[in-house]
């Protein structure tokens, strides 16, 4: 990934909340947080209600996930990753905190009552392909 993609496609998760998740046939507006360490974009998905099912059948199925998103500034960035559905506790806490600091835009402690997060459906994509396009 070229630097200057890279700052583009961090500034544009870095503002919103909200992207585009892309389940086949369907997108699905979800939550998200995210992680950039040691050249590596990792993306958090927070799932509710009925489109959970889709999800997780999605995921099973293609060990993948499709994203989308676009910024004010009408840069389009589009991608996709290998998914895994977090299943441990440490693992949802990590995505939640994540998640937690996007919706907030404040870093979190992990003071979260666990025994809430134990049906929190959570979503991590690694992500492998992503284009920018600027409008």
């Amino acid at each position: 990934m070229k630097e200057k993609d890279l700052n583009k496609i961090l500034g544009v998760f870095a503002n919103g909340t909200e992207l585009n998740l892309g389940i086949y046939p369907n997108t699905i507006v979800v939550n998200y947080g995210y992680d950039y360490t040691e050249k590596e974009l990792t993306l958090y998905i927070q799932g509710s209600g009925k489109e959970i099912e889709k999800i997780k059948n999605y995921v099973e199925k293609n060990n993948a996930a499709h994203f989308n998103k676009w910024s004010k500034d009408g840069v389009f960035i589009s991608g996709e990753g290998n998914a895994k559905i977090l299943t441990t506790e440490e693992e949802k806490l990590k995505g939640l905190k994540k998640i937690m600091e996007q919706q907030t835009e404040t870093e979190r402690n992990s003071n979260v009552d666990k025994n809430e997060i134990i049906n929190l459906f959570l979503l991590e994509i690694t992500v492998k392909n992503i284009d920018v396009i600027k409008y």
